[in-house]
């Protein structure tokens, strides 16, 4: 199994539910379809929500409150998700970048390295995932939820990832005497 696949399965998994994860080939259909889902699942519920609370006559104090709140955080999340359906192939490359072979990894130390990494990405995109479903199962289950669950451990994960790579670097600076000398593993 590739690393990205065992680091972020289920992230890439449920993005390519949501059409937020192209395909190999992505067709122009595919990137009409993820444009529609997409506006069609973030758009909604922030512009009918303002809506009711234009029309409506005497409003509680509160309920503009959560109203404000509800309406920011759909902003964010169309902001935070439109780069993964007008750029997908770009974070998909990006995504994928960790399979390729550099840094070189010359020994067990490093290898667990790497894998200490992916062992986080993994535990963490699980957990966020089970715990925001949960969490939303007993407020509302959609779109929005669901994609921040698998969108925020994912750009977490990257990080988590790149911060590996580069402690295999410095490692491969700080005995580049040894190494030099060793055959790739």
């Amino acid at each position: 199994m590739s690393l990205v696949k065992r680091s972020f399965g289920v992230n890439l998994y449920v993005l390519k539910y949501f059409c937020m994860y192209p395909p190999e080939k992505p067709t122009r259909l595919y990137k009409v379809g993820a444009f529609i889902m997409f506006l069609l699942l973030t758009v909604p519920v922030p512009v009918l929500s303002s809506l009711y609370f234009l029309l409506e006559e005497d409003i509680p104090l509160e309920r503009v409150g959560d109203n404000a709140f509800s309406l920011a955080q759909s902003m964010v999340c169309f902001f935070k998700f439109m780069p993964f359906i007008i750029n997908g192939d770009q974070i998909k490359k990006c995504i994928h970048y960790f399979e390729s072979p550099l840094p070189i990894v010359f020994n067990d130390k490093q290898r667990s390295i790497v894998k200490t990494s992916s062992n986080i990405c993994r535990r963490n995109s699980r957990a966020f995932l089970i715990l925001f479903i949960c969490a939303h199962i007993l407020w509302r289950i959609g779109y929005i939820a669901l994609a921040c669950a698998v969108v925020d451990p994912l750009i977490g994960g990257l990080a988590c990832m790149a911060a590996g790579q580069l402690s295999v670097i410095k490692d491969n600076l700080q005995h580049l005497d040894e190494y030099s000398e060793t055959e790739f593993l």
